[in-house]
């Protein structure tokens, strides 16, 4: 089934994003362009990963399915026009170069179509009909030490302590607290959300997760505490390491970036290591890590494999990529994201592949999972029903 694509955010940035990305994908920017460039991919987090999306060439196809469905064919001169393309015969292009290209005009055009002409965008999630569920949204609380517990949904920019405010709907310590406390923030269902912990560690936390940690790290050891599902890029200090403790696990940073899921309605708990290394140990027994490996632990074994971590971590990156995934996993991240219930009523015996944005409505990623061939659904006050495409 088509699946409807809406602009990325970054086209909304103003001209002068679209410029600079455009240029550094042509490779054709100025050193002050160039350093522009970088000035604002570094003044946030959401920038970074903006730019990031912005010059992914896995989303031509959808850039290509979204443009051709717009009503710009009369003003494509006056577009073209807009766009700087390099003055370069294709004859002398080479195969990179060609593709290169190709990807600036697609960007450039979807850029500037965007900005100057914009068009009606598809529906959206207010028009969803009553059965279907819209998809989670970055939301989360903190809760202070006093107990006081303040909502970060929509909240852009606040004073919370002369240590701590909300800076473009993210948390941020500034400089060490002298008297160290303890804060929690929460993610529900429906939600995920990042921040920078006291050290500059950057944790991602999925839907129905949290973390606790202290506002300073006054002792010898960096602890935190997790549930649910968290992605660590450790900044890392050899001479205070840094500790997860999940489910009675602890995970110590070693130099690394990793992610731990430990839901309580998985099988197991599961250290993957992306980069660096980890050590992990519960009472008498210790597994060191190298990347790629992933540790699981139940209550009775360990068992070490070698995955692949992209799926493991696409999370992280707004998507779900499915690689040879059972179809109780697949609904398992689905009713954490979506807040739904599932129940079965056939057994599926069947794995999927596939990527999907995570900002969907539900029923077009249930459509896409039908679409195999294996499976249907419905969808009733929040409960999804999975039965056999043959029954």
């Amino acid at each position: 089934m088509k699946r409807s694509f809406r602009p990325p955010a970054w086209f909304v940035n103003g001209d002068r994003a679209a410029y600079l990305i455009t240029g550094f994908l042509r490779e054709d920017l100025t050193d002050e362009e160039r350093e522009e460039l970088d000035e604002w991919i570094s003044a946030s987090d959401e920038n970074m990963h903006l730019f990031e999306r912005a010059t992914d060439e896995s989303l031509l196809d959808d850039y290509l399915r979204w443009y051709s469905e717009r009503d710009v064919e009369a003003r494509l001169k006056e577009v073209k026009e807009r766009i700087r393309l390099a003055d370069s015969s294709p004859r002398l292009l080479t195969l990179q170069r060609f593709a290169a290209a190709c990807i600036v005009l697609l960007i450039g055009l979807g850029i500037f179509a965007y900005l100057y002409f914009r068009p009606t965008p598809p529906a959206g999630i207010a028009d969803l009909p009553a059965h279907d569920l819209p998809p989670g949204t970055n939301r989360a609380q903190l809760k202070l030490a006093n107990g006081r517990v303040v909502l970060l949904e929509g909240l852009q920019d606040s004073v919370l302590s002369s240590h701590l405010r909300i800076h473009n709907g993210l948390i941020e310590y500034n400089g060490a607290d002298p008297v160290a406390a303890w804060h929690e923030v929460i993610v529900p269902a429906k939600g995920s959300y990042q921040l920078r912990l006291p050290d500059g560690t950057k944790v991602f936390l999925n839907a129905n997760s949290s973390i606790r940690y202290p506002t300073a790290f006054t002792e010898k050891e960096r602890r935190v505490e997790v549930t649910g599902e968290t992605y660590f890029e450790v900044t890392h200090d050899a001479k205070q390491p840094f500790i997860v403790l999940a489910n009675g696990i602890e995970t110590e940073d070693l130099g690394t970036a990793f992610n731990i899921n430990a839901y309580s309605n998985e099988p197991a708990v599961a250290i993957t290591l992306v980069e660096g290394a980890v050590r992990v140990r519960k009472a008498e027994k210790i597994k060191d890590l190298v990347p790629r490996q992933q540790l699981s632990v139940n209550s009775t074994d360990w068992k070490v494999v070698t995955v692949d971590t992209g799926p493991i971590t696409a999370w992280t990156r707004n998507e779900f990529q499915l690689k040879d995934t059972k179809i109780e996993e697949v609904m398992r991240m689905i009713a954490r994201w979506y807040g739904a219930e599932v129940v079965y009523e056939d057994k599926i015996d069947f794995h999927f592949n596939g990527r999907i944005n995570r900002s969907v409505p539900l029923s077009e990623l249930l459509d896409l999972l039908e679409a195999t061939g294996q499976v249907r659904f419905s969808v009733e006050n929040n409960i999804i029903t999975v039965k056999d495409q043959g029954n």
